[in-house]
Parts: C-alpha cells; structure tokens; sequence
C-alpha cells in the first residue's frame, strides 16, 4: 500500500503515517509510471538525498512485477559509469519493493533540445555521453531497450546520464520472459497514435517512434536494438525530425523496411557525414548497423574532432625533434609582440585622433559619446592582444597546437585588427552622423571567440581557400580592407560615400574571378543601395551576392544576403511573403554560426516583418526570441537590446497592451540613456515612444514631460527646422 498510499498523501493533501520507507524520508513525488511511483527520498542513515523507485501496490503483491523491478535494478547495480545513473541499493520494507539511486538534478534531452535552439555539435556532444553510457551497458552484458531522449538527463554541468533501465534486460535471459502473447494486439492498438506509449505489462513497453523493427515484431532485442533507439534520437536532435515518418505501426515499419530516412530540412548546417553515420544505424536489419555502439560512437568522434587530433599529435612530434636543438642556443622570447601589431591601429596617436573628431562635432551628446567609446575600443584592443598573445604561445610555447592551426587562427586575428582599423579610421574622421553612430560601431566589432573555433576554421579554409596566385590573393587580401572600410562606413551612416567606394571594388573583384570575394563586394554594394533607398537596385545585388556566395561556398555571406533580403523585401518594399520566406531561411543560418548575435538578427527582421503584415502575436514571439538571443550574445545592457526592447513596445501598441509596451520603452530608454547618452537622438525615440504608451492610458499630463524631452533632444542634435522635429509635435 505504501506507493498509492505515499502518492495520494502527497498529491491531495492530509496526513500519512507512511511517508517513510526504511531508512528513507520521502520527501516529494518526482513522477510516476505504469511499474511504480519515483520519489524523492532522503537516506537518513548516509545523510544523501536520493531517487527511490516504489513498485506499485499491484504489482508488489505479483512475483512478475517484482522479479521485473528487482532485475532492473541488479542490471543497473552492476554498471558504474559516469554517464549511467548509479544504484545504491535494492531491497523490500514491508513486502513493499524498491530502488534507491542517485538523484541527479536536471532536465532530459527532449526539453534541454527544446529550450534552445541547439547546434548539430552540441547535440552530437550531448549524444557521445549517452552513447558512452549505453556501451558499458553493453559491455556489462545488458540492453537498455527503451533509450529515448526522455530517458537521458542532463544536469547544469552539462553531464549527460542514462536513467530509466525500465526494460533492462540480460541478453542470456529468454526473450518470452519479457513478452506475453499479447504483445502483437498490443502494438495495433498504437495505430491511430504515431507517438503513444504502451504501459501495459506484457506488452512491448517504451514509445513507439523511437522502437527499433524487431522489438515493434516481437522478435528478439540485443545492443544493435538500443543503436537504432540511439541513432532516432540523435536524426531527431540534430535535424529537428525524426527520420522515419508514419502515423500508423504499419506505416512506420514500411518506412524502416524500405530505408525512407526523412530528408533533412533546408538550411540544415550538420554536414552529410552525419546523416550516413546515422543511416547505418538506422538500418531495419541489426546486422546492417554498425558493429557496436563503440564503432558509432567512434565514427561520431570524428565528427566533432575532424583533424585537431592530428595536428596537435604532428606539431608535437616536430617541436620534440626540435627541441635539442633549441636548448643549446638562447632565443628571445617569443610571443610579446602582439602590443606593436596595433600601433597605427588604436594607439596614443589614434585615440587622439578620435576623440578631437567627435569632440569637434560639438554635438550636445558629443562627450559623452567620447567617454563611452572609449573604454570599448580599448577593452577591444586589450583583448585582442591577450587574444594574439594566448594563441603565438599555444604553439612557440606549449607546442600543443600545429603551424596549420597557428596559421589559421593568426588569419581570424588579423581579420580582426583589419575591423577595428576600419572603425577607427572612420571615427577619427567623424561628422555628425558617425558621432551619432559611434556607440554602435565601437560595440558592433566581430567577436574574437570565433578564432578559437578550429573546427570552424578550418571548414571556412576547406571550402574558400585563397586563389593559388599569390598575387591574386594580396589583391584580395587588400580588397577586402577596403570592404571592411565600407562596411564601418556604412555603420557609421555615410551611406552615400559607401555607395561610392564600393563600386570600383566590385569591378575589381570581378576581374579577378574569385567568387567568394565577390559574393562579398556584390553584397555590401546590395546594403549601401539599401541604404540609399534603390530598393530595386538593392535586391538584385542582393540576390546576386546570394547565389555568388552559395555558389562559392561562403556560409557568412549567405547569411548576410539572406538577412539583408529579409528586411529590404519584407519591409522596406512590403512585399511580406517574400520577406518572411528568406527570414525562414535565414534562422537556421544563423544558428549554425553558433553566433547569438546573428541569431538575433534574423529574429528581430522576422518580427519586423511580422508586425509591418499586422501579424502582431507572430511579431512579438519574434521580437522576444531576439530579445533573449542578444542579451545573451551581448548582455542586458547592450544597445542592441535596447533596440529590440523597443520594437516590442511597438507591437503592445498595436495590440492595445499599453500598459505593457509603458513598460517596454521605459527598458528601451533606461539602456540608451546608460548605454549611448542621456542627450543621444534614439533616447528621443524611447521618450516619445514612452509618451504614446501614456497618453492611449489616458496620462496626458505624465506623458506631455515625454514629449517635451524628445522634442528638445532634436532640436539640439539637427536644429529646429528639421523634419524629425515634427515627430514629437503629433
């Protein structure tokens, strides 16, 4: 009586004289299943929380249920492994049968997919630990037969374990102990319901879409079987489908025989390999699958490992060789010189340079400007000397990474310090415009993080590698400051200087014939056409940046093209349907960048489309996922956020939210007013935005300060007969 007892107590209140089990406390339902009820316990005798699995009332007075428990829980006894939830003990108190294991807080795979968009490398990270614990299974003798995601947990340090062994069994053990003549009616009854779990005992247990054909059939299931469990989950996590479709039992197992592995979706960043390493395990005959879950896991190893392995193993065999030779001469030290590769970059000279120019704009948000700037080039540049620094010593130092590595991780670096030459240099010859822009340039420079992605190096290398002519490749290398110079141009504002420069770069780069390159010149002549309203114009280009760049294989600026379409298409020429179809695109672009930033872009376009249609729920979900994807790219208080902040306060209005969009723009205002300065035109935007929310609520006289503020900030930024001064006068 104890486990219906326990649970109706705890669920429905009133008092229990059994909320004890042994030395146990229980503390709280953690859930319940078709063979008992999982509490939260707490053993009193060793002082340690723990889970302890309760056999149901029914089932405890049967000898199958308990022997079905009792074997569970002597399978799992027997494997002690980092990624297998661990059983302390497995005993009976008052004819009452139970398990106590190791409680592990955390959340299943199922959910920890769903909470984020995740990365086909982190799923495929997340899955290696699984697949780890299934193989000592496996190596113990035993078969989970129920693996699923559900079944794996994954706790805040990111360590996956398998939980659940519900149908464990011992391979030696006969297959007609674990199944009853009922199984075949059993599984037809699932037929209406693709998804269902069967809970009957003596039936097959575990969910259906994620069942491997011989256990669906009734015939016998080994470790190939948990393989083809583990391939579905992982297909499913990566691609975001599973890779059999069917509705019904007889559907499914059609898919399965005849090997119709669902397509992955558009877009989908994890490479081919991926899904062939799947397939194999995916086969319906077992003995068409990979050998074991060591061979899978192997083959997924190299996935996530393709060659950093192998260069580190060469560098080292070349640095030992060396080393007798290195220690009988002195060298100087290696690695110092990172400081002098900014000098005529952001140096004394420069910051001089700069902060004349904006000062000299004498607009009223000028020092201000200046006083916030500052700190963020120079925390840019320090970081990107400890950055250079950390990388040179990885190999002239620790010899723990190769040439090739060194080489191309310097190349990320030096794409960098062309970035923030490009900032400067326009900073340093600000007008009003740039000044205006200045917080965001200086806030917007490329992430280093990126040049300790060598995975990602050393693709981006695989598929553009730089033109075989030397010559050709310094021009392209000088090409592309110049694209850097026009893109800093184009963020600072001066858009009709940017269309300027960036013709003759792009018949440049057209008589050079290197594709990737051209992608990049034909997409930012796309984006200073934007900028200069010849939407026409600028879609054209930017379609032509777009296939130049999936032609060539340049992943960045598909993504750039595909994001620029979206906003140009969807909203400046209002064409929706086609903007929402290349802001789909662009999503899981972005994610495969791994970049939140990108990811919030993409977002927020979407939702500007959205809310431009009237779609205004659509635009809200879209405006709150890019919320959340920059403040963690950039944190709560960058101005980025603030933007965002704001356009969601735009769709409450439409709404008729207003007390909630109240509460949006007053975020908006307070992070611009931090972030920019107190006097910057976008607080104008925030105030008289603020205003709008206040006057719908009847709050003339709290709103009319609003205004006023808004319209004094544009006077003093573009004088009193500019356009934008009526803005606060509506």
């Amino acid at each position: 009586m104890v486990a219906r007892e326990v649970l109706k107590s705890m669920l429905f209140g009133g008092r229990s004289a059994t909320r004890r089990l042994g030395r146990y406390r229980l503390v709280r339902v953690l859930g319940e299943g078709g063979m008992g009820v999982v509490f939260h316990g707490h053993d009193e005798e060793l002082s340690r929380s723990v889970a302890l699995k309760v056999l149901h009332d029914h089932h405890a007075a049967g000898s199958s249920g308990r022997a079905r428990l009792l074997r569970e829980a002597r399978a799992m006894a027997q494997l002690s492994h980092p990624n297998v939830v661990q059983v302390y003990e497995v005993g009976t108190v008052d004819d009452q049968a139970f398990v106590a294991m190791e409680l592990v807080e955390g959340r299943d795979l199922d959910r920890w997919r769903a909470e984020s968009r995740r990365s086909w490398r982190e799923c495929v990270h997340a899955y290696l630990q699984a697949g780890q614990g299934l193989a000592a299974a496996h190596a113990a003798g035993l078969v989970h037969r129920d693996f699923k995601p559900s079944n794996c947990i994954i706790d805040d340090e990111q360590r996956v374990r398998v939980l659940d062994f519900g149908l464990v069994r011992e391979r030696a053990l006969d297959e007609t102990e674990m199944m009853s003549e009922s199984l075949l009616g059993s599984v037809e009854a699932l037929d209406s319901a693709h998804d269902a779990t069967l809970t009957r005992t003596g039936a097959v247990l575990g969910t259906l879409a994620y069942m491997p054909p011989e256990q669906m059939q009734g015939r016998e299931a080994d470790a190939r079987s948990d393989q083809f469990s583990f391939c579905v989950s992982l297909y499913e996590a990566a691609y975001g489908l599973r890779p059999y479709a069917g509705r019904t039992r007889a559907a499914l197992l059609a898919s399965m025989a005849e090997g119709r592995i669902e397509a992955p979706p558009r877009g989908a960043r994890a490479p081919a390999r991926l899904r062939r390493i799947l397939a194999r395990g995916l086969a319906a005959e077992p003995e068409q699958r990979w050998p074991s879950m060591d061979a899978l896991l192997d083959a997924l190893r190299s996935l996530v490992t393709p060659r950093r392995g192998r260069w580190i193993a060469a560098s080292m065999a070349v640095v030992g060789a060396g080393l007798g030779i290195q220690a009988l001469r002195p060298h100087p030290e290696p690695c110092t010189g990172a400081r002098a590769r900014l000098d005529g970059v952001w140096d004394d000279a420069r910051r001089r340079a700069v902060e004349e120019a904006v000062l000299d704009t004498a607009l009223p948000y000028a020092p201000g400007t200046w006083e916030r700037v500052e700190p963020w080039l120079d925390d840019y540049a320090d970081a990107w000397v400890r950055k250079h620094t950390e990388v040179c010593e990885a190999t002239a130092v620790h010899h723990e990474q190769s040439e090739e590595a060194l080489g191309l991780r310097m190349a990320c670096l030096d794409r960098r310090r062309v970035a923030l030459r490009a900032t400067v240099e326009v900073l340093a010859h600000a007008d009003a415009m740039a000044v205006e822009h200045a917080v965001a340039l200086a806030t917007g420079l490329p992430g280093l993080t990126r040049c300790d992605d060598l995975d990602w190096l050393v693709q981006h290398d695989q598929r553009m590698p730089p033109p075989e002519d030397p010559a050709v490749a310094q021009q392209v290398e000088e090409l592309r400051e110049r694209l850097a110079a026009i893109s800093a141009t184009i963020d600072a504002g001066q858009y009709a200087r940017a269309l300027q420069d960036v013709e003759p770069v792009v018949r440049r780069a057209e008589g050079l014939g290197y594709d990737p390159l051209l992608a990049e010149a034909v997409y930012w002549q796309g984006r200073a056409l934007d900028e200069n309203g010849r939407y026409p114009d600028a879609e054209r280009a930017l379609e032509q940046a777009h296939a130049l760049a999936l032609r060539s294989g340049h992943d960045d600026a598909v993504l750039h093209a595909t994001q620029a379409l979206t906003s140009l298409v969807g909203y400046q020429l209002a064409r929706h349907a086609e903007g929402l179809v290349w802001g789909k695109a662009a999503l899981p672009l972005a994610e495969r960048t791994g970049d939140d930033a990108e990811l919030g872009v993409s977002w927020n376009n979407l939702g500007s489309v959205h809310r431009d249609r009237g779609d205004y729920e659509q635009a809200r979900d879209h405006h709150q996922r890019a919320l959340q994807a920059f403040e963690r790219a950039q944190g709560e208080e960058h101005p980025r956020v603030a933007g965002v902040w704001n356009n969601l306060g735009n769709v409450l209005m439409r709404l008729g939210e207003y007390e909630q969009a109240e509460h949006h723009y007053e975020q908006a205002l307070r992070i611009w007013e931090q972030a920019l300065d107190p006097e910057h035109p976008d607080v104008a935007i925030a105030s008289r935005s603020l205003g709008n929310a206040l006057l719908r609520q009847g709050r003339l006289d709290q709103a009319e300060p609003y205004y006023r503020r808004a319209l004094r900030i544009v006077e003093a930024s573009l004088g009193p007969e500019h356009p934008d001064v009526a803005m606060p006068l509506e």
